[in-house]
């Protein structure tokens, strides 16, 4: 059983004379919807091969990224192919391809600059909204995940799973006030390998709910959700130690043609340790907010796909 931090390993291949870094990786077989790589492991394989890139620079963290997927990966060997389009003194923008036989199965761009504020001079017009701003979000969970009660989900074998009692009901969705539909819930990894959370792993943890929102609007069959775009914008860095996250999920249109929806996602720092009463939710701060148009296609279309080889 891999555990995520192996599974999302990438290995620097080779530098060409035409600026292209390209770096090699596998996905993983335990890391699939059915048949096909999940698209979330997928995008963490990129930002991955993207960090290590970056690893030595004056912007090394991720701020943004843009990711299309524009056709099914399959199980096995993979390339990741990046290039720099702009390296700026704060931030630096890249694109990176992940090609199969090669075909580019998701294109990408990449903003990257400094996580940590703390690490930087102090601004010149500082500028910040979170606690204890007036008008700062607070986590929009509202149970301590030692009250929750745990659930199975998705890659349950690798992933703990624990229900905010606010959204419990429904299998976990409730109308949300503004329209559409929410989901929240605590997520803590089981490996000892992925002890601490990684920012590639958020962008895993990112795109696990869309499957959830449209099954609780209709009846479905055995279906499949695939990712066709999605944008990750990092908040802040993961502190050390850390090795859950709180995730609170909307959806607000599902529409034909092929079950179109929107999926807006926000990640949370975790409380760590039991709830001692007191202003915990205060103390979290939001480590990525993810926007995503999924579509829903059979489960016959998602075998169709999986059983594609790869050549590389």
């Amino acid at each position: 059983m891999a555990p995520f931090a192996v599974a999302t390993e990438m290995t620097l291949a080779s530098s060409p004379a035409d600026d292209v870094q390209v770096y090699r990786g596998n996905a993983d077989s335990e890391w699939t919807i059915h048949l096909v790589p999940h698209g979330g492991y997928l995008l963490a394989l990129i930002l991955n091969a993207c960090m290590q890139h970056q690893a030595a620079s004056h912007n090394p963290d991720p701020i943004h990224v843009t990711a299309h997927f524009l056709r099914a990966t399959v199980v096995g060997p993979l390339e990741v192919h990046i290039r720099t389009v702009r390296t700026g003194k704060a931030l630096s923008n890249f694109s990176a391809e992940l090609i199969q036989d090669g075909a580019v199965n998701i294109t990408t761009h990449l903003v990257f600059g400094v996580l940590d504020a703390s690490t930087l001079p102090p601004p010149e017009m500082p500028f910040n909204l979170h606690p204890p701003a007036l008008h700062a979000r607070i986590t929009p969970l509202t149970t301590h995940p030692s009250a929750c009660p745990p659930r199975q989900f998705l890659f349950f074998q690798h992933f703990s799973g624990y229900l905010d009692n606010y959204v419990d009901e429904a299998l976990g969705v409730l109308p949300n006030p503004s329209g559409g539909i929410a989901i929240g819930e605590w997520l803590a990894m089981r490996d000892p390998a992925d002890k601490q959370l990684t920012l590639p792993s958020l962008a895993f943890f990112s795109d696990i709910f869309p499957a959830l929102l449209p099954s609780v609007v209709a009846e479905l069959g055995p279906s499949w959700f695939p990712t066709v775009v999605l944008s990750l914008e990092f908040k802040a860095p993961i502190p050390r130690g850390t090795n859950s996250v709180g995730a609170y999920v909307t959806s607000r249109f599902i529409a034909d043609p092929q079950g179109r929806h929107d999926v807006y996602c926000e990640l949370w720092t975790a409380p760590q340790g039991e709830d001692d009463g007191g202003n915990w939710r205060e103390k979290q701060r939001c480590l990525l907010v993810s926007h995503q148009t999924a579509l829903v296609m059979s489960m016959a279309m998602n075998e169709k796909k999986g059983k594609g080889k790869s050549r590389l």
